[in-house]
C-alpha cells in the first residue's frame, strides 16, 4: 500500500543540519525484520511535487520485490520533500 501526499504550500528554505547516526554499531541491518525508513531530499527541496519523479519513485518501489525476493513491501508515502516507507526483510 502506498499514499501520495501533495502539498500546496509554498516551499520555505529550512536550515540544513548534520545529524548524528541513529544506527546501532553492533546491529546487522541485513538481518530479518521490519524496517521503517525516511529519506529526505537535500536541503529539503520539494522535488517530489513533480509528477514525473513521483512516478519514478512508485515504479521503483513496486519493482523492489522483483530485484530482491527477500523483501516484502509494506507502507510507502511520498511527501513533497521526503519519503517514508516500511519494508520487511526475510532470510
Amino acid at each position: 500500500m502506498y499514499y501520495v501526499v501533495s502539498c500546496e504550500k509554498e516551499h520555505r528554505e529550512m536550515p540544513y543540519r548534520t545529524r548524528h547516526t541513529l544506527r546501532k554499531p553492533s546491529f546487522d541491518y541485513r538481518s530479518s525484520g521490519a524496517y521503517f525508513v525516511t529519506i529526505c531530499t537535500q536541503k529539503r527541496h520539494p522535488y517530489f511535487v513533480l509528477p514525473a519523479l513521483r512516478d519514478i519513485l512508485e515504479e521503483q518501489w513496486q519493482a523492489l520485490p522483483t530485484r530482491y525476493p527477500n523483501v516484502t513491501l509494506d507502507s510507502f508515502v511520498i511527501m513533497p520533500d521526503h519519503i517514508h516507507y516500511a519494508r520487511t526483510f526475510t532470510n
